[in-house]
């Protein structure tokens, strides 16, 4: 059981310590994973970044995921293709739900970056977080997108990570590191003492401490 995503951050971040010494980019999942990526980039003074990415849902019923889409120039996305088969539906049939999804990921672009690209260094290492994976759907949107640009090495961090899923992410990346990998996780929350929804406010203001914090440690 985790405090809060800090108290996870710091114990997540005590397994990565190896990173502290290569080239690498911390790109936290906003909202929950900003604040755990937070505890990441600080310790191993490494860059942290938003990947943003909006799961997709059965049209009419938006809450079931059927995958997800990384960032709004040139997206990537992931779909769970045997959900979408048993429901008889094809990606033509999610266009209005995608179509949702990649306005909301501009407005956020235009909110945490303004005019700014997102940071991608194709020979660094990027340390993928979330605050915790039960599906994996965004977690694995976000790795396409980065393996679209041809990085270098993926690891994905998470305080808490199915087990099964974590296994699905580990054939799509270099390194998955987890604190605690359950046989059943229902709800990430269940994980957490303090779960409280993160605003944007907060990804604004940690993203931009994270960016004055490492200036003066440079």
């Amino acid at each position: 059981m985790f405090i809060d995503r800090t108290d996870a951050g710091k114990k997540l971040a005590s397994l990565l310590t190896e990173y502290a010494s290569e080239d690498c980019i911390v790109y936290g999942l906003p909202r929950g994973g900003i604040p755990v990526g937070f505890q990441i980039s600080e310790a191993i003074k490494k860059p942290l970044e938003a990947i943003l990415v909006k799961k997709i849902g059965v049209p009419g019923q938006e809450e079931l995921a059927l995958g997800a889409v990384a960032e709004s120039d040139e997206p990537a996305f992931y779909f769970n293709n045997d959900l979408m088969l048993s429901l008889h539906l094809t990606e033509q049939d999610l266009q209005s739900s995608i179509t949702k999804r990649l306005d909301e990921i501009r407005v956020l672009r235009e909110r945490f970056r303004g005019k700014a690209k997102i940071q991608r260094e194709p020979n660094a290492t990027a340390i993928l977080v979330d605050d915790g994976i039960a599906t994996g759907a965004t977690v694995k949107a976000a790795v396409m997108w980065l393996r679209s640009h041809s990085q270098k090495s993926i690891v994905v961090a998470s305080p808490v990570c199915q087990k099964s899923v974590a296994g699905e992410i580990a054939q799509m990346v270099d390194t998955v590191v987890c604190v605690q990998s359950p046989s059943v996780l229902f709800a990430v929350g269940e994980y957490y003492s303090d779960f409280t929804q993160v605003s944007d406010e907060e990804v604004e203001y940690l993203l931009k401490a994270a960016r004055i914090n490492l200036s003066k440690k440079s």
